[in-house]
């Protein structure tokens, strides 16, 4: 543990509960010592195994700083060894200062006194045995002839600290360095009650904050990237996924506090989904990635309200997912929404109509070969399009009549324009596929357009259809047969 090995009192040479004379001896011989680049040692230093401290005149100066105060004494004091002023424990210290930990410890262990529980459980610490550490100080915190005697060996009778004030400190060191949940699960029957809650408060309390600034983390995503927003909901999943679990192991799953915190959980990563989604092309890859992280929070989702928006979500994405595009047209479909997207962005005007319309012509056309005419996915999105178009030239048409409402006969002249062009556009409508239904009001809206159009002068015969798209292939066929009859003729002649 770093608290035990960068320990300032280790760092200084001295025991804890150590004088200040003592302590202005040991900075003294490190200055003279450092500043004539030698090597200094102390019998403490490699107590447990320890490896050898690397001192230089910065760490000897924040070892220092340290522990100028009162509680910074007493917080690295629970985590380096004391003196002990008893017979016994005095014993002990010479065997440990000389190296021997295992004699040591067997007569720190014959009396519970405040330094042989401090000895104890930093040897504990060192050996790796965390439970065996953490129950010794336990022992002696909650103890209130042990605690005061500790306090007042290490910084005098000035302070007082109560037995929360000095545990909050110990644990909350304790639990930054290793993991409380991993402690928690392997205490035994015999372990005290005061010290397994602790370590269980600890270990709830450290996971409740890994999960809060997680989600932090992945609110704090920005951009319109689609990729952006599908790592940080994968990444919230991913990092909350066994802390949650075990939160559920420590709290259960009716906790108040722990479905406050899923179904916090659960709505970000929802958005994450939404997000990514929203700013997707709608491929077979993004429908189904979105609904996975959709599945995932409806799972975490705990109270009625988050589970019933995570559940309509993924309801509507199964729904996307049953109608993304056949095999062998997905890059034509994902085109065509691309389209439809922009398309939706822009004012009700006719112009926009036919721009979608011709951009997504060929586009459909190479649909419906792979397809063919009657697939019901063509026909849809072929509506679609259509429909799309129809909206705006209704739009127009209304509006333009709405607007020059007023000016009698003369309005004729005005909306003309607009007319043609709502002509126009639904010429090449005419051109599209639809499905049943579509076609019927399709065709009574393309009746009515025709009627309003025949009145203001605007042809709308079949022969006008049939010179629009054909005429100019026509004229230049008479021209070359004239122009050969004439030919033939001259030759003849001559």
């Amino acid at each position: 543990m770093n608290i035990i090995s960068n320990n300032p009192f280790r760092i200084l040479g001295v025991p804890t509960n150590a004088s200040a004379k003592e302590i202005a001896a040991n900075q003294s011989k490190l200055k003279a010592y450092l500043a004539a680049s030698k090597t200094v040692s102390f019998p403490l230093d490699c107590v447990g195994g320890q490896p050898s401290l690397e001192r230089d005149t910065a760490s000897v100066g924040q070892a220092t700083a340290n522990i100028n105060l009162p509680q910074g004494k007493l917080t690295h004091a629970l985590f380096w060894f004391i003196k002990p002023e008893d017979s016994v424990g005095a014993m002990a210290w010479e065997y440990l200062v000389k190296g021997d930990e295992e004699k040591a410890l067997e007569l720190f262990s014959k009396r519970d006194t405040f330094a042989a529980l401090v000895n104890r459980s930093v040897l504990a610490f060192i050996a790796g045995e965390n439970i065996a550490a953490i129950t010794c100080m336990g022992k002696m915190i909650q103890n209130d002839d042990m605690r005061t005697g500790f306090v007042n060996a290490v910084a005098g009778d000035t302070i007082q600290i109560s037995k929360e004030e000095l545990a909050e400190t110990f644990f909350s060191k304790v639990f930054e360095e290793i993991d409380a949940f991993d402690v928690f699960q392997n205490v035994g029957n015999s372990i005290d009650f005061w010290v397994v809650e602790n370590i269980r408060k600890y270990s709830i309390q450290k996971r409740f904050e890994i999960i809060e600034n997680a989600i932090s983390k992945a609110r704090a995503t920005k951009g319109d990237e689609s990729k952006l927003w599908e790592e940080a909901g994968k990444e919230l999943s991913n990092s909350t996924h066994r802390i949650r679990l075990r939160l559920i192991a420590l709290v259960g799953a009716n906790d108040v506090d722990y479905q406050r915190l899923a179904d916090k959980l659960a709505n970000q990563i929802l958005q994450c989904s939404i997000n990514y989604f929203n700013n997707s092309d709608e491929s077979r890859e993004y429908v189904l990635n979105a609904k996975k992280l959709a599945e995932y929070a409806t799972k975490v989702a705990v109270g009625k309200i988050t589970k019933d928006r995570c559940e309509q979500a993924v309801e509507t994405l199964a729904k996307k997912e049953k109608n993304l595009p056949p095999a062998g047209v997905e890059q034509e479909a994902i085109a065509i929404f691309k389209e439809l997207k922009d398309f939706c962005k822009k004012p009700d005007k006719i112009e926009h109509s036919v721009t979608l319309l011709n951009n997504t012509k060929p586009k459909l056309q190479a649909m419906k070969a792979k397809l063919g005419v009657t697939n019901s996915y063509y026909l849809n999105l072929s509506s679609k399009v259509v429909n799309n178009a129809l909206h705006n030239v209704i739009e127009e048409i209304n509006a333009v009549q709405k607007e020059y409402s007023s000016l009698g006969s003369m309005r004729i002249f005005i909306i003309r324009r607009s007319f043609k062009d709502a002509w126009d556009a639904t010429l090449l409508m005419d051109k599209f596929d639809m499905d049943a239904a579509l076609k019927e009001r399709y065709n009574t809206n393309r009746r009515t357009l025709k009627k309003l159009c025949s009145q203001i002068g605007i042809p709308t015969s079949r022969f006008r259809v049939f010179w629009d798209e054909y005429g100019g292939s026509i004229v230049q066929i008479i021209i070359y047969v004239i122009f050969g009859i004439i030919g033939f003729c001259i030759a003849t002649c001559n």
